[in-house]
């Protein structure tokens, strides 16, 4: 009698482990603005520089969602050449970035003053001890990763010299010893 009951336990713990698991899913399926879509694009056109103007910012913000929002957890990555462990990327900060939002909307972003909103995201990036941005923007703070996101992208390459360099496109050999184009506007 005992392994009956025993048996059928062990069966009932199988049959409802697939909606543990998915649990997980569930909270990675997190919808990234939502209702901080207004706060996200002042933080962007907070920290970016002003010369892209309010419509370049936003549209770096929506880039960033995209990224965001493509991003699969547990993807190997590319492990590179003389490297042997295969690694994955980490979970996805969506949930944290939200929160953040939420905080920097209520303490910093409503105010209309841009000097001191740049200065309290400095304030915090000093206080947390951030000094350099990563080469991805996965270290789990909205600041620093929208700002990775962008400067390490090569539009913020491109922009910073004011030419079509395209550093993560491939120019192939023929065009290789030929000056990129410059950016329309930029001045000479």
């Amino acid at each position: 009698m005992q392994r009956r009951s025993l048996l059928r336990t062990f069966l009932s713990a199988i049959a409802v482990w697939p909606l543990f698991k998915g649990s997980r899913l569930r909270a990675e399926n997190v919808v990234f603005p939502g209702a901080q879509d207004v706060a996200l694009k002042e933080l962007a056109a907070t920290l970016l520089p002003e010369s892209l103007g309010r419509a370049g910012t936003d549209q770096v913000a929506a880039g960033f969602i995209r990224w965001l929002n493509e991003y699969h957890p547990g993807a190997e990555m590319q492990n590179g050449y003389g490297f042997t462990r295969v690694r994955v990327v980490p979970p996805s900060s969506k949930a944290k970035y939200l929160t953040q939002l939420e905080e920097l909307e209520r303490v910093i972003l409503t105010n209309p003053n841009l000097g001191f909103r740049r200065n309290q995201l400095e304030a915090r990036l000093q206080a947390a001890g951030i000094q350099d941005l990563p080469a991805l923007p996965e270290s789990g703070d909205i600041v620093v990763d929208l700002m990775a996101f962008y400067f390490n992208s090569s539009h913020a390459n491109d922009f910073a010299y004011e030419a079509a360099i395209d550093r993560d496109g491939c120019r192939g050999l023929k065009s290789s010893s030929q000056v990129p184009s410059p950016l329309r506007g930029a001045t000479e």
